[in-house]
């Protein structure tokens, strides 16, 4: 059986998919790295996914996932992704390292998406937030006075009353005006 990219017919070692198409180990080398590649530049590879899932294009969800397909599906071909374990017996320990790698890219990206949410959320509920002039620690919430010297140090009335601190809690860089402390950027 031939190759189904170099079309070769007299190699021994080739991956077969779930309809009988063959792909030789130095093919599917290539493949499979190719196709890792190309995940790890997808633009806004959670998004993607989420409009796959949302168009519930199983195909599309698979390959954003990382799975690897037999070259060619889309082409006639209707196979399941390779499963793992054929790929690590049909791949060196790099190429298979690079298809796992690419497999955790979906959770990272996710993640990631989350995080970015979550801080936007955050600065929609503390629009005037501030942040560190010096390591970006934020959000940061100085409000009562644009002076941040004039009580900076000040001890306030009451039992266990503590010094006013204007500094940033990480680094302890001090500005002496609001308007030296940036906007609160939520993903910095």
């Amino acid at each position: 059986m031939a190759c189904t990219i170099c079309w070769d017919e007299t190699v021994l070692s080739k991956i077969m998919c779930a309809e009988g198409h063959a792909t030789c180990e130095t093919c599917l080398e290539l493949y499979v790295i190719d196709k890792a590649d190309m995940l790890g530049k997808t633009d806004f590879l959670a998004a993607q996914a989420e409009k796959a899932a949302a168009e519930r294009n199983e195909v599309r969800r698979a390959q954003l996932n990382g799975a690897c397909f037999c070259p060619l599906h889309g082409h006639g071909c209707e196979a399941r992704p390779f499963e793992d374990r054929s790929l690590a017996l049909h791949t060196t320990d790099g190429t298979f390292g690079k298809y796992i790698q690419a497999k955790t890219l979906l959770p990272a990206a996710r993640k990631v998406k989350d995080v970015i949410e979550k801080k936007q959320e955050l600065s929609m509920m503390i629009p005037n937030a501030r942040q560190c002039g010096r390591c970006a620690y934020g959000p940061v919430e100085l409000y009562r006075c644009n002076d941040l010297a004039a009580h900076h140090g000040q001890v306030g009335d009451g039992d266990g009353a503590r010094p006013i601190d204007n500094s940033c809690p990480r680094c302890g860089w001090f500005a002496r005006h609001i308007s030296q402390w940036p906007p609160w950027d939520p993903t910095a």
